[in-house]
């Protein structure tokens, strides 16, 4: 029987959690009015969809590794903003991962850079015939 009122008190206990939380959205959703929903709104469409859009057009403008790589670095920009705006304070842990996360990305660029510079003196000059091809003189 011990068993069966643990059951039914650890239910009521949920049953309390899940009504409170309701209660408190209920609230929260009365008490905001149009300016609240339209702050909402503004940071869902300018926080969100916009910066996915400007987002996707860059990286439409680059390769996917050096897009990727310079994703890679969010970190670094959210504790530039979290020591400029928040006050943050930085440690000397984070400190070092802030310096592995950008030579990570520095070795990565250079990497990838050198690859396309390799890949763009083995390609064949377009537009230009060489003698021995259709087209060419010879």
């Amino acid at each position: 029987m011990a068993y069966g009122t643990e059951l039914s008190e650890s239910s009521q206990l949920t049953r309390a959690k899940k009504k409170s939380t309701t209660e408190w959205f209920d609230r929260l959703v009365t008490l905001w009015w149009l300016p609240q929903w339209l702050g909402v709104l503004y940071l869902g469409l300018a926080c969100s969809v916009f910066a996915f859009l400007v987002q996707t057009w860059a990286i439409q403008q680059t390769s996917a590794s050096r897009a990727s790589l310079l994703m890679g670095t969010e970190p670094i920009w959210a504790v530039l903003i979290g020591l400029s705006i928040g006050q943050d304070t930085l440690s000397l842990p984070g400190i070092l991962g802030a310096a592995l996360i950008v030579a990570g990305t520095y070795l990565g660029l250079r990497a990838e850079t050198r690859h396309r510079v390799r890949l763009r003196r083995n390609r064949p000059r377009q537009g230009r015939f060489q003698i021995g091809e259709p087209g060419g003189t010879g």
